[in-house]
């Protein structure tokens, strides 16, 4: 029980510490901005190919339990 309120707390503390660092993107140059992007969207589709070969790796055995 003591968690969740604890938990709560520490993402609550957390989240105004990071938005205070925060930096508009109309302050940063757009190199950065774009390079953020970029990994972010590499980062994305790595994972969903990572996902989606689990995936397909597990299909394979489904048919021993039919």
């Amino acid at each position: 029980m003591i968690l969740i309120p604890g938990g709560t707390y520490f993402i609550m503390t957390s989240l105004r510490q990071a938005n205070a660092k925060m930096v508009a993107p109309q302050e940063m140059s757009e190199f950065i901005w774009y390079s953020i992007i970029f990994k972010n969207r590499l980062n994305l589709i790595v994972a969903s190919a990572l996902c989606l070969l689990y995936g397909m790796f597990n299909l394979q055995f489904r048919e021993k339990f039919v």
